[in-house]
C-alpha cells in the first residue's frame, strides 16, 4: 500500500464531497428552512459565504490531489520514481492512453464547469438557478469517480455498468450527508434561536435519512462484487478494513439517531440542547473524515472476492439444518419460541412505556440469540473458507492421484476408501474420503493434511508435501469423491448431484481447442470403447438435436480402447490422463468400468445425469438426454456442511 496514493485519494475523494454537500445544503436544507427562519438578510449572506469559502478551498484541494492521484498512479504504471515519470512524460502517456487517465482529463473540465459557477454564485450568491447549476456540477464531479474505482475495472458490460452506477449512487449519498455537516455546524453555532435551528435540524434529519437509505442500498451491491463472501468480509485484509469502516457508519448513525430522535425534539422548547447537538454533529463529520480515508485505503487493495480467506476465528457458523441432531434441533424451536416471548414483552413494555418489561425483554432477547447461534458454531481453520490456488482440472486430479498413491494410500487405500495395508494396523480406522470428502469444505481437507488430525493417527504432511501439492491432492480427493457419488446418478436429472465433472481440454476438428468450463454451455461427455460403441456413436453423430443443438458431445475413448479415426464427426483429441481419471466416473454399483457411458455436464461443471452401457434403443436415449437437457438446473450451489463426521 502507497501511504501517498491512499492520501491523495482520500483527500479528493473528501474534498469533492464537500463540494457535493454545500450545495445540498444551500439547496435542499436551508434553501427553505433557514431563509424562513431568518428574515434578517445578513444571517443568509453568513450563509452563503461559507458555503462559497468551504466550496471553494475543497475545490482548490480536490485539484491539487487529483493532481498528485495521476502522478502517483503514472509513477505505479511504469515502474519509476515520480520526478522520472514528470520528466520523461509518462503522465501524459497515461492521460492520453488510458482509461484512467481519460476519465481525469474529463474530470477536469468538469473541475473548470464547477470553478466557473462558483464565480457566478459568488456575484449573485442567492440565485436558485445559478445554485441549481453549482449542485449539478458537483454531482456529476463526484459521481464520475466511480469510474475510478474497483467498479470499473472488476467487470465488463451490463454487470459493469450496474457497479458502476451503484458505486456513483454512493458516493452522492456519502456527499449528501458528510459534506453537509459542516454548513449544518455553522447553521446550529450561528442559529438566532432553538426554533430557527430545530427546524435547520429536522429539515437536515429528513436528508439524512434519504442518504443513508442510499448509501445502505448502494453499499449492499458494491459489498457483493467486492466481498462476494462472509468469510472473505473477516478473512481478508480489505473485508477487516471494510468491517472497521461499517463500525464507524455504526456510530454515525447512532449519533444522527441521537439528534432526530433526542435532541432534535428538545430544541422547540428548550435551548440547552443546542450545543449537545452541535457536539454531535462534529462528531460525525470526524467519523466521516476516518471513513473518506478509509476509503481511500480500500481503493488500493485487491477486494476480498478476489482472495482466498483467511478466517481468524477458531468457530464458524453453518446453517445447515439438515446435519443438526434431534436434541440441537428441539433447542433451536425452544429458542424462537422464546424468542417470540420477549418480543412480545419488549413491545407491551415500549406501548406502556415501562421498561421492567422491555429491558428484561431485550435481554432475553439477546441471550436467546447467543444461545442460537452457538447450536450452528462449528470448528473451523484459517483456511476453512481457503480457495484453491490451483485449478480442478484432469491434470492436477492426475498429480494428486499421484502424490496420494505415494504418501495416501498405505492407510486409506488405493481408492481413498479407508481401507489400504495400514489400516488394520491402526489405532482408529482411516476415513472413507471417497464417501466423506464432498462433505467438507476444501479447505478443511487441506488443513487437516497439512497439519494432522489431534488425537488420531493422521500425521501432518506440511512441510514436505508444499502447499501446492497439497491443494492437488485435495483435488484428487474431490474428484475421487465425485466419481463415487456419480454411481447414484441415473438418466434423471438430479439436481441435488454433488458430483463434479474435472474440467481438461479437447480438440475437435473444425472447431480448435476448447475446455469443459470454458463455453459454460451444457456437455455430453461419452466414453465409447471400440468396437462395441460404433452403432451408438454414429447415431449420437447424425442426431442434430445434440450435436448442432445446445449440448456439446465430447466423445472420448476409455482406456484400453482405440480412438474414432481422425475423420470421424466426434473424434475429440484429449490428453491421456483424461480417460484414466473419467473412467472412475463411470463405475457401476458393483465397481465395475462400463465399456460405455454418457454422463451430461451442466454449464456449471456438476454431473447432473448418467447412462450406462450401449441403449438398445438409441433414440429412446437421445430423446432422454434432450429432455434432460431442457430440465438442467440454472444455478448450481454445493455448499460443504461442517456438521458432517465421519
Amino acid at each position: 500500500m502507497n501511504p501517498a496514493l491512499v492520501a491523495a485519494r482520500a483527500i479528493h475523494f473528501g474534498a469533492s464531497m464537500l463540494v457535493f454537500g454545500e450545495w445540498v445544503f444551500v439547496a435542499f436544507v436551508a434553501g427553505v428552512a433557514w431563509r424562513r427562519a431568518f428574515a434578517a438578510s445578513t444571517r443568509t449572506a453568513g450563509l452563503d459565504r461559507h458555503a462559497f469559502v468551504f466550496a471553494t478551498a475543497a475545490l482548490a484541494a480536490s485539484a491539487l490531489s487529483g493532481i498528485a492521484w495521476v502522478v502517483l498512479e503514472a509513477m505505479q504504471m511504469a515502474g519509476v520514481p515520480i520526478a522520472q515519470a514528470v520528466a520523461n512524460g509518462t503522465v501524459f502517456v497515461v492521460l492520453e492512453k488510458t482509461e484512467f487517465g481519460h476519465l481525469f482529463a474529463w474530470r477536469a473540465l468538469l473541475w473548470l464547469a464547477l470553478a466557473a459557477s462558483l464565480v457566478a454564485l459568488r456575484v449573485k450568491p442567492s440565485s436558485r438557478a445559478r445554485i441549481g447549476v453549482a449542485l449539478l456540477g458537483a454531482g456529476a464531479y463526484l459521481a464520475t469517480l466511480a469510474a475510478a474505482g474497483h467498479a470499473a475495472a472488476a467487470s465488463d458490460g451490463s454487470v459493469r455498468a450496474m457497479h458502476v452506477g451503484a458505486d456513483a449512487l454512493h458516493l452522492l449519498a456519502a456527499g449528501g450527508w458528510l459534506g453537509a455537516l459542516p454548513p449544518l455546524v455553522y447553521c446550529l453555532m450561528h442559529a438566532p434561536s432553538a426554533q430557527a435551528a430545530a427546524r435547520v435540524a429536522r429539515r437536515f434529519s429528513v436528508l439524512g435519512i434519504v442518504c443513508v437509505a442510499i448509501l445502505i442500498a448502494s453499499g449492499i451491491v458494491n459489498s457483493l462484487f467486492l466481498v462476494g463472501s462472509f468469510a472473505a468480509l473477516f478473512g481478508t485484509a480489505y473485508g477487516q478494513l471494510l468491517v472497521v469502516k461499517l463500525a464507524l457508519f455504526a456510530v454515525m448513525l447512532a449519533l444522527a439517531a441521537t439528534n432526530r430522535l433526542r435532541l432534535t425534539p428538545r430544541l422547540a422548547a428548550d435551548n440547552s440542547s443546542l450545543r449537545s447537538l452541535a457536539r454531535n454533529a462534529r462528531l460525525e463529520l470526524a467519523g466521516g473524515i476516518a471513513i473518506v480515508a478509509i476509503v481511500g485505503a480500500l481503493g488500493t487493495m485487491v477486494p476480498g472476492a478476489h482472495r482466498s480467506p483467511r478466517w481468524p476465528f477458531d468457530y464458524a457458523l453453518d446453517f445447515t439444518l439438515g446435519d443438526l441432531s434431534a436434541a440441537a434441533l428441539a433447542l433451536l424451536i425452544a429458542c424462537a419460541v422464546f424468542a417470540l416471548a420477549a418480543v412480545a414483552l419488549i413491545i407491551t413494555g415500549m406501548r406502556r412505556s415501562a421498561l421492567r418489561l422491555s429491558i428484561p425483554g431485550c435481554i432475553a432477547l439477546v441471550v436467546l440469540a447467543a444461545v442460537s447461534t452457538s447450536i450452528f458454531a462449528v470448528p473451523a481453520f484459517p483456511t476453512t473458507f481457503a480457495t484453491s490456488p490451483v485449478p480442478y482440472t484432469v491434470d492436477t486430479v492426475s498429480q494428486g492421484a499421484a502424490s496420494f498413491a505415494k504418501d495416501c494410500s498405505g492407510c486409506h487405500g488405493a481408492d481413498a476408501r479407508g481401507d489400504g495395508p495400514l489400516a488394520a494396523t491402526l489405532p482408529k480406522k482411516p476415513a472413507n474420503l471417497a464417501e466423506h470428502a464432498l462433505h467438507h469444505p476444501e479447505g478443511n481437507l487441506f488443513w487437516w493434511i497439512a497439519h494432522g488430525i489431534a488425537e488420531t493417527p493422521m500425521p501432518a504432511f506440511s512441510p514436505q508435501i508444499g502447499d501446492d501439492g497439497i491443494w492437488k491432492i485435495v483435488q484428487y480427493l474431490v474428484a475421487r469423491a465425485s466419481a463415487e457419488a456419480a454411481t447414484s446418478i441415473g438418466p434423471r436429472v438430479d439436481t441435488a448431484s454433488m458430483s463434479r465433472a474435472p474440467d481438461f481440454g479437447y480438440e475437435i476438428a473444425g472447431e480448435g481447442q476448447r475446455t469443459l468450463a470454458g463455453d459454460r454451455t451444457p456437455a455430453l461427455i461419452v466414453l465409447y470403447t471400440l468396437p462395441q460403441s460404433d452403432a451408438r456413436l454414429s447415431q449420437l453423430a447424425s442426431d442434430h438435436r445434440l450435436v448442432h443443438g445446445k449440448v456439446r458431445v465430447i466423445a472420448i475413448p476409455l482406456p484400453g480402447s482405440p480412438p474414432l479415426p481422425d475423420d470421424a464427426a466426434l473424434r475429440a483429441q484429449v490428453e491421456p490422463a483424461i480417460p484414466t481419471i473419467y473412467a472412475t466416473f463411470v463405475r457401476a454399483a458393483d465397481d465395475r468400468t462400463a465399456l460405455h457411458a454418457e454422463l451430461l455436464v451442466d454449464a456449471n461443471g456438476i454431473v447432473r445425469a448418467r447412462w450406462l452401457g450401449v441403449p438398445t434403443n438409441g433414440v429412446d436415449r437421445d430423446a432422454q438426454i434432450v429432455a434432460a437437457a431442457q430440465h438442467l438446473p440454472a444455478h448450481s450451489s454445493m455448499p460443504a456442511s461442517m456438521h458432517h463426521g465421519h
